[in-house]
Order: C-alpha cells, then sequence, then structure tokens
C-alpha cells in the first residue's frame, strides 16, 4: 500500500498570533471559533486554543465574544 506522507504546515510558535490575526483581519465580518480558525491554517485546534488562551487575551487586536449557554466558549474577530 502507498501512504501519503501528511503535510501539516509548520507554523512556529512566534509566528502563529500573526497568521490568526492576518486570517480574522481578512474576514472581518466573521468571528471564528478556535477550531474553525485551526482548520483555515490547517493546524491543530489545540495549538489555537493555547495562543488564544494564554497570548489572545492580552491582545488589543482581537475581540472574544462570549457564545454558547454559559458564554463559556468564545469566538473571535478582529477589534
Amino acid at each position: 500500500g502507498g501512504s501519503t506522507p501528511r503535510t501539516s504546515s509548520r507554523i512556529p510558535r512566534g509566528k502563529l498570533g500573526e497568521s490568526i490575526k492576518n486570517l480574522l483581519r481578512s474576514n472581518p465580518e466573521k468571528a471564528f471559533k478556535p477550531r474553525e480558525i485551526a482548520e483555515a491554517l490547517d493546524i491543530k485546534g489545540t495549538a489555537v486554543s493555547l495562543w488564544l488562551n494564554k497570548s489572545g487575551q492580552e491582545d488589543p487586536e482581537l475581540k472574544r465574544i462570549p457564545t454558547g449557554p454559559e458564554g463559556k466558549r468564545f469566538v473571535y474577530t478582529v477589534n
């Protein structure tokens, strides 16, 4: 059997925030779930969530919008 190697676009840690913000900036009318950001950038959702939880909260360019029944989940857009 021929196995195709999985190519995952490795985004360096320092560049992840920039990639996320570029994605949000290019779709200013849309609020993204972390999973949607991950799919668009072709990276793991955990990497996106970790960055958003750690660096995203202090980032003035990012806007966190509570969603879901208890407001425990967030969607993200640009300020």
